[in-house]
C-alpha cells in the first residue's frame, strides 16, 4: 500500500514547479503564495500538515468542496453544449495531493506491479505515437500475411464525468492507493458544490448531489481524474482480454508469443481481430467482432461510462484473389453489420469504413491497405495551411521564419 502522506520536500518540488498564472480555486488561494510558502518552510509545514490530516482521517476540507465549471471549446466553431470541455478549477493544495497519491503514486505502483496491462499506453514510458504504431504495425501485419482481420475504433462520451464512485473506489485501491485516501477524494467529490463561470461572470447559486440523484465522475481538472480512469481501464481491459481473442504473433528471434486484444490510450480504445488461421469464415469473424463489441460495452456499461456509437467507425479487413493476384475486398462483397447500444440502451448501427479510408485516431490517420492521403489531407488541411496563413500575416523578418 501506498504512503498516506506528503513530505515536506515533495510539496516543495510541487510547487516551485507550479506555474503562477494557472488558475486554481474559489477561495483566491494564489499559486504564488504557494510557492512563496517555499521559502518559509513553518508556514509550509503548517500548510502541508493540515492537507495530510484531512486525507489520513478522510474528511476533506469545506473549501475543497467548491468547483467553477469552465466550459472550453473543444473545435473550432463548435459551440453545442454537448461540444464543449468543461473544466473544474478545484482548490490548489486538494490538487497537489491528488495528484501526488494518484497520478504519481497509484501509477508507480501499477506500473511496478505489473497491474496495469502494456497495451495501456497511457503511462510513464509510454507516448501516444506508439499506440498508433502499434495499429499500423497490425494493418502491416494483416497485409503481410493476407490475413482477414477487423478493426473496431470505439468513441466513449464524457468519460471523466461518467465514472461511478464505488469502482472508482475499488479500482483505485486495486493499485495501492490507501482506503482514507480514496474515502476523502469520493467525499469531496460527493460534497462539491459547483458554480459556473460565464462570459458574464461567475454564478451565485450553485447545484449540487442529492441522495436521490447522486452525482458520480472526478471532475476533468481534478489530479486524479486521468489516472482514476486508468485504473478503471485497466480492469475493463483485463476483463475483455480474459473474454475475447484478438490476434496473435511469434516473434522471430526469441519464439515468443505476443497477444493483443485491444490498445489504449486514456479513453481511446482500439479492438484488434485477426482470422484465427486462414480457414476460418468471413461470418465466423464478424460474430467475434460483434461479440468482442458487446463484451467492451458491458464492461464500460458497468463502470458508469456510455459509448458514442455516432463517432465509433470498423473496418472489415479481406483479401480476395484474382488471376493468382491478390487485393483488398470491397465492404460490399461482404455486407454485414456492427452494433453497438447507445445511453438508451438503443441498438445503433456502427460505421463501416472501406479499407482506403483513414481514420483519425491519436492524431494519426492510418487507413488499413497502407496508404496515407487521408492523413496527408488533414495536416494540408488542419496544420500546414494554417500555419503558413498565421506567417504570412506576421511582422517577422524573412530569416527569422525560416
Amino acid at each position: 500500500m501506498n504512503d498516506n502522506n506528503c513530505t515536506l520536500e515533495t510539496s516543495i518540488g510541487y510547487w516551485r514547479h507550479k506555474r503562477e498564472k494557472t488558475n486554481s480555486s474559489m477561495s483566491q488561494r494564489h499559486i504564488g503564495t504557494y510557492r512563496a510558502l517555499t521559502y518559509d518552510l513553518p508556514l509550509l509545514k503548517l500548510v502541508n500538515n493540515v492537507a495530510n490530516t484531512a486525507f489520513n482521517l478522510g474528511q476533506p476540507l469545506q473549501r475543497w468542496t467548491n468547483d467553477l465549471d469552465v466550459s472550453l471549446l473543444k473545435k473550432h466553431n463548435k459551440i453545442r453544449p454537448s461540444e464543449l470541455r468543461t473544466i473544474g478549477t478545484l482548490e490548489a493544495d486538494f490538487n497537489q495531493q491528488a495528484s501526488l497519491h494518484f497520478s504519481k503514486r497509484m501509477m508507480n505502483t501499477g506500473i511496478s506491479s505489473h497491474s496495469i496491462p502494456d497495451s495501456q499506453y497511457s503511462k510513464k514510458g509510454n507516448r501516444a505515437i506508439e499506440a498508433a504504431l502499434v495499429k499500423i504495425m497490425f494493418f502491416d501485419y494483416l497485409r503481410i500475411n493476407r490475413r482477414n482481420g477487423a478493426f473496431l475504433a470505439m468513441d466513449l462520451m464524457q468519460c471523466f464525468d461518467r465514472m461511478v464512485h464505488p469502482v472508482s473506489s475499488l479500482c483505485s485501491q486495486r493499485l495501492g492507493v490507501p482506503p482514507k485516501i480514496v474515502q476523502t477524494m469520493i467525499r469531496s467529490l460527493c460534497k462539491m458544490k459547483h458554480f459556473i463561470r460565464t462570459a458574464y461572470g461567475d454564478s451565485e447559486w450553485s447545484y449540487t448531489s442529492t441522495p436521490s440523484r447522486p452525482l458520480q465522475g472526478a471532475i476533468q481538472g481534478n489530479g486524479a481524474a486521468s489516472p482514476i480512469f486508468i485504473a478503471i481501464n485497466c480492469v475493463i481491459l483485463s476483463f475483455l482480454e480474459s473474454q475475447s481473442i484478438g490476434f496473435h504473433i511469434k516473434t522471430a528471434i526469441t519464439l515468443t508469443i505476443f497477444s493483443l486484444v485491444a490498445i489504449m490510450y486514456v479513453d481511446d480504445t482500439d479492438i484488434l481481430l485477426a482470422a484465427k488461421d486462414s480457414n476460418e469464415s468471413i461470418s465466423s469473424l464478424h460474430k467475434r467482432a460483434q461479440s468482442v463489441a458487446n463484451t467492451y460495452y458491458n464492461g464500460v456499461y458497468q463502470t458508469g461510462g456510455a459509448i458514442r456509437p455516432s463517432k465509433c467507425r470498423w473496418y472489415l479487413i479481406t483479401f480476395e484473389w484474382v488471376a493468382g493476384k491478390w487485393k483488398y475486398g470491397k465492404k460490399s462483397l461482404h455486407p454485414c453489420e456492427i452494433t453497438i447500444k447507445d445511453t438508451n440502451k438503443v441498438e445503433q448501427t456502427v460505421t463501416q469504413l472501406e479499407v482506403h479510408q483513414g481514420w483519425k485516431g491519436l492524431g494519426v490517420l492510418p487507413a488499413p491497405d497502407g496508404n496515407w492521403k487521408d492523413h496527408i489531407a488533414y495536416l494540408m488541411k488542419e496544420k500546414i495551411l494554417p500555419w503558413n496563413n498565421a506567417i504570412h500575416t506576421t511582422y517577422l523578418l524573412r530569416h527569422d521564419v525560416y
